[in-house]
């Protein structure tokens, strides 16, 4: 497979999104090149083995940590906006389909990075429903914490009550459930 050149991305991001690949470089900001311009460092860094340095010099020699900064904000905009992730698997297909002559290798290629989003969605994923678990699972020990002070503090009013009666045994069962709602309330997360 031929190797994609940071030219090559700028000429075709350039296209699809019809602004002159010299606008893309230029040192202006204008409002309809920024995404053009953070889609060609996003696809940069994917598609090819280049570093942030490199890529920053093709896009009119841009620092390196304004390159990793536009590589942040594709991620970013490609997790929370699926049409631009579309867009962007355009034309990630369109530059695969350029560089290869070969129909096979290229839909390994693309096979593969579906592959590797579709990864990277799941993980997401997994993260989100380990988090909610964890939850659920300090929920619970709240509501079970909540039910052992109801309890004691109902044992507690019953002792009371023979306490208030004079039976001495009746009162060191009031201090003793006392202490152990006294015990409960400071371990709690109600």
């Amino acid at each position: 497979m031929t190797e994609i050149s940071v030219r090559e991305i700028i000429s075709v991001v350039a296209d699809h999104f019809g602004v002159a690949a010299a606008e893309i470089v230029s040192q202006r900001m204008h409002r309809q090149v920024l995404w053009p311009r953070v889609a060609v460092v996003g696809l940069a860094a994917r598609l090819t083995p280049y570093t942030l340095t490199h890529i920053g010099r093709a896009l009119g020699n841009r620092d390196p940590s304004t390159i990793c900064s536009s590589r942040q904000k594709f991620v970013a905009r490609l997790s929370s906006d699926p049409a631009a992730a579309r867009e962007i698997e355009a034309i990630e297909t369109a530059l695969l389909q350029r560089s290869t002559g070969r129909n096979g290798e290229h839909q390994a290629v693309t096979e593969l990075a579906a592959l590797e989003r579709e990864i990277a969605s799941r993980a997401t994923e997994a993260r989100r429903a380990q988090a909610l678990a964890e939850a659920g699972e300090r929920r619970l020990a709240t509501v079970r914490n909540a039910h052992a002070i109801v309890a004691t503090a109902r044992r507690l009013a019953s002792v009371e009550r023979a306490a208030r009666d004079g039976m001495p045994a009746a009162m060191r069962k009031r201090d003793a459930a006392m202490a152990e709602l006294l015990r409960l309330a400071g371990d709690a997360h109600v």
